[in-house]
């Protein structure tokens, strides 16, 4: 360019005696600018191909790239936007890596094919310095994906590679031949080949070798070993009978204790820190390189605990426990952590690991990763392992408000898995707990359990955890007035309503009793069966006992359709109640365990309360006709059924003795009274009307009744709703305990109950 400025500069500038004499001569003028035009498009195209040579292939450009950079900025302009050759390079050279690549892979392919026979001859060799060089080849060979795949499926190479691992005499030539198989195991082909071989057992020579004092050698046996448990079953069950769960197990304990003595050698880390990470060791790498092979070490041991009740037990007896939840607490990193979380997610499942992992403080130790952001398979895995727990961790006297308000928060996750395990953990938690009960009502719980409740009523397997929970929180501790008012003012009362009545509808429809049960198909509402129904029907009662609640449940008729249930329960399916009363699984096998008797009582319960409350008072919101008709049509099922189950029986002359005492309830009362006494002391209890309306005798009986009745002496072993944790007292009116003598508040203390079993779905465990 400056060339041609000169030039044209030259011949057009007037200078000396030339500009004096006369006119320019632009034709000499014009020769040398097409002459400098042609020099200037010469080096812009060959700019051009310098460039396209640089985008595809930067290794051959050399000093002249620089010499035309200054030419780019005639085709990018003064905005210097990229051009298209530039906006090419980038997959230009992916493409070209591509390739290459796919040049490369088939000539490995190649020569590991025709390699692998003449290395696992030389293996084979009786010279230790010969099988050590075939067993280093092998090693970098194996390193690349295309010689890896060949090698899977070479029998005699993988056979030879084993016979060294049996019988080599260098460290190295051993740590060569496992290498190898380590890498050749991470096909799945590889593994089936390793395992299948027949002269040397591969699974039992790797638990050999996990003992090794050499850390490579141990490093690459445990992760072929892990490498075949994942892929295989066979190799499972090998790894089971050769004693696997143990190896791994003390293998696990001797890698934590020396990760620990390390970190305290390097730098002691302050409380609550990870010592194994590396901001607390100091040595970055080998703490990374420790946390891996724990990493490892644990989901094999969760590959052989998995559906093996042997190999929990050994894990338990050798202490692993104990460690999982320090590691829980300690460390940082994901990996370690997610594996860490899903062994003791299948430990849970076993009775004696359960209560060991409550007593070393896992459920606490659990909660702490529930708001980990970074990890959604780690909070899914803490969830799944607290539900299993929590059934037995409602008896823990360790706090666990944090827990409970976390779980409270996760009730509002677009994730329905996770709403379905937090609503779960609160209603085994805040079973028979008055403190959870207080902590989860006091943090907004029972708001938040009734939104979820309204959101999710279509699903059953969330709905009846949650009603479960609400009918604990409304119930038996401070605040249950309050967790009582927050339901009803999100409107459950309706839907508790509309569920009762679909209820009462199929379940006077059936002829065999099987229980009251919904079809999906049935408008309004999700699939109603006994466990839903059964935990409806208690947080009715519990909110019947107050005057608010009464009438709530009186405007949607639920009086009406809990007396439904419960004579259609005993007048069609009188037969099934008898015959499955002493079993738990129920008729047929699709009510969850829940038997009828269990799913009648709570109906009576919850008849008794809505019928007269605290005074024995109706609230008249009913049809006395319909209501009285109901009252007849029980106790009369009651009447023709002398085998009837005594907790049903007493439920029964409750539930209609302390509506009314006319007509058939004065014969059952009096039947009842003289059959059993235990039953007779419940139902004079239960009477609260002035007993102008029975027969002399019977006034005399109920007379002698009261004497012993547990207004009076409270007796704990004759409770009428002994089958639910959360019934003991919920027929009594809120001022009650302000009516019992000083003594009863000591005896209450000093009485030891059992605890109660878990609810019936959260025995399954989800692994």
């Amino acid at each position: 360019m400056s060339t041609f400025r000169s030039s044209y500069r030259e011949a057009t500038t007037p200078t000396g005696a030339s500009a004096a004499a006369g006119p320019v001569n632009f034709s000499a003028s014009l020769d040398r600018q097409s002459v400098s035009m042609d020099t200037l498009n010469r080096q812009m195209h060959r700019g051009r191909a310098v460039r396209v040579r640089q985008a595809l292939f930067p290794e051959t450009v050399g000093a002249e790239a620089e010499q035309m950079a200054g030419l780019e900025t005639l085709t990018r302009g003064r905005r210097r936007l990229p051009t298209s050759v530039q906006q090419l390079a980038e997959p230009a050279q992916i493409l070209r890596t591509a390739v290459v690549n796919l040049i490369n892979y088939q000539e490995d392919a190649d020569v590991a094919l025709h390699a692998a026979a003449e290395l696992a001859r030389l293996l084979g060799s009786s010279d230790p310095v010969t099988c050590q060089r075939a067993a280093s080849l092998t090693l970098q060979l194996s390193k690349k994906q295309a010689c890896r795949l060949a090698f899977a499926v070479q029998v005699d190479l993988i056979e030879a590679l084993l016979i060294v691992v049996q019988t080599a005499q260098s460290v190295e030539a051993l740590r060569f031949a496992v290498g190898a198989l380590c890498h050749i195991c991470q096909a799945e082909q590889g593994c089936a080949t390793v395992y299948q071989c027949g002269r040397v057992r591969a699974v039992p020579e790797l638990l050999r070798l996990l003992g090794s004092t050499d850390v490579r050698t141990r490093n690459y046996a445990l992760t072929c070993l892990h490498h075949l448990l994942v892929h295989l079953e066979e190799a499972r069950n090998e790894a089971r009978m050769a004693s696997g769960a143990q190896v791994l197990s003390e293998l696990l304990l001797s890698i934590v204790s020396t990760s620990w003595q390390q970190a305290s050698v390097s730098s002691p880390p302050p409380p609550m820190s990870p010592p194994l990470s590396a901001a607390s060791t100091g040595s970055g790498s080998e703490a990374q390189q420790q946390q891996k092979l724990m990493a490892v070490c644990i989901d094999s041991l969760q590959l052989l605990a998995f559906a093996n009740q042997e190999s929990k037990l050994v894990l338990l007896s050798c202490g692993a426990v104990d460690q999982l939840v320090n590691l829980l607490l300690t460390s940082r990193y994901e990996k370690l952590l997610f594996s860490t979380s899903r062994l003791l997610k299948v430990l849970s499942v076993e009775p004696s690991c359960k209560s060991a992992i409550l007593a070393a403080g896992g459920i606490t130790a659990l909660g702490r990763h529930l708001k980990s952001t970074g990890s959604e398979r780690l909070v899914m895995n803490a969830l799944w392992t607290i539900r299993n727990l929590s059934d037995q961790a409602f008896t823990l006297n360790q706090p666990l408000d944090q827990l409970l308000v976390d779980l409270i928060g996760l009730l509002a996750s677009p994730d329905i898995d996770c709403v379905t395990c937090a609503a779960g953990i609160l209603c085994n938690l805040t079973c028979r707990n008055r403190r959870n009960k207080f902590v989860v009502t006091s943090s907004g719980g029972a708001g938040a359990l009734s939104l979820t409740l309204l959101a999710t009523q279509d699903r059953e397997e969330i709905a009846e955890p949650l009603m479960c929970a609400l009918r604990h929180i409304t119930h038996d501790h401070e605040q249950a007035c309050a967790a009582a008012d927050a339901v009803l003012s999100h409107g459950l009362a309706c839907t508790l309503g509309e569920l009762l009545h679909r209820a009462a509808v199929v379940a006077d429809a059936t002829t065999v009793g099987v229980g009251v049960s919904v079809a999906n198909d049935e408008p309004g509402g999700p699939a109603a069966s006994r466990p839903l129904v059964k935990a409806a029907l208690g947080l009715c009662r519990n909110l019947s006992l107050h005057a608010a609640g009464r009438a709530a449940l009186h405007a949607e008729s639920a009086p009406a359709a809990a007396s439904a249930i419960a004579a259609a329960t005993l007048a069609r399916g009188i037969d099934a109640l008898l015959d499955d009363a002493g079993s738990i699984a129920s008729a047929g096998g699709a009510d969850d365990g829940v038997r009828a008797e269990e799913v009648l009582e709570a109906a009576l319960a919850c008849l008794h309360s809505l019928a007269g409350g605290a005074d024995g008072e109706g609230d008249g919101e009913t049809d006395p006709i319909e209501a009285r008709r109901q009252r007849d049509a029980v106790a009369a099922a009651v009447r023709s059924r002398p085998g009837l189950p005594d907790s049903v029986a007493e439920l029964a002359a409750g539930g209609v003795v302390g509506s009314s005492c006319v007509g058939p309830a004065g014969d059952l009362l009096e039947r009842l009274a003289t059959a059993n006494a235990a039953t007779g002391s419940t139902s004079a209890t239960l009477q609260r009307r002035p007993a102008v309306e029975l027969t002399d005798e019977q006034q005399q009986q109920r007379h002698l009744s009261d004497r012993s009745s547990v207004l009076d002496v409270p007796d704990v072993s004759v409770r009428p709703y002994r089958y639910d944790p959360e019934r003991s007292g919920a027929t009594l009116p809120v001022n009650y305990a302000a009516q019992l003598p000083p003594s009863y508040h000591t005896y209450q203390q000093e009485q030891q109950l059992q605890p109660e079993p878990p609810q019936h779905w959260y025995n399954t465990a989800k692994i």
